[in-house]
């Protein structure tokens, strides 16, 4: 059976960007999640926590630990959401919350302490208790809401 030939070209060029990339020998993961936390940790003048840090990827002077969650417009339908379970909740001090737009370019970035997610978590948790779906909205105009937009737009303009 021939290989799908789109299949192929998808697998020569991502070899091609992978074996040309210098940052692969310092980040296994090229991703917009893992773009989305290290712009959240030159924002915050944070540090990306090691891969195994419990509830966070950042560890900031200023915020303290940092879950960065990232999303691509579109991909959570017609109602756009931040995502985050019980561990995340427990092991984070601030949530930056990413949204890309289908270009990969920044649509919007926002921070919220702990304190202001707390109230939208618990509005919006599962009957399973597994997680709790935020709506985009209600978490870009929680109160204390720090929006980073502009901030990461420079940084990779």
């Amino acid at each position: 059976m021939p290989p799908d030939t789109q299949l192929l070209s998808d697998t020569l060029e991502m070899h091609r960007i992978i074996q040309g990339a210098s940052c692969m020998r310092r980040h296994s993961v090229i991703s917009l999640d893992k773009l989305a936390e290290m712009l959240t940790a030159l924002c915050t003048g944070g540090t990306v926590a090691e891969r195994n840090a419990k509830g966070h990827d950042i560890v900031s002077p200023e915020y303290g630990r940092i879950e960065v969650k990232s999303r691509l417009l579109g991909t959570d339908g017609a109602f756009p959401r931040v995502t985050l379970t019980p561990n995340k909740l427990a092991g984070s001090d601030s949530f930056m919350a990413v949204r890309w737009n289908a270009n990969y370019r920044i649509h919007a970035a926002v921070m919220l302490n702990a304190g202001a997610v707390r109230p939208l978590y618990d509005a919006r948790v599962q009957t399973s208790g597994k997680c709790a779906h935020i709506a985009w909205g209600a978490w870009k105009n929680a109160p204390g809401a720090i929006d980073f937009t502009e901030r990461f737009a420079a940084l990779i303009a």
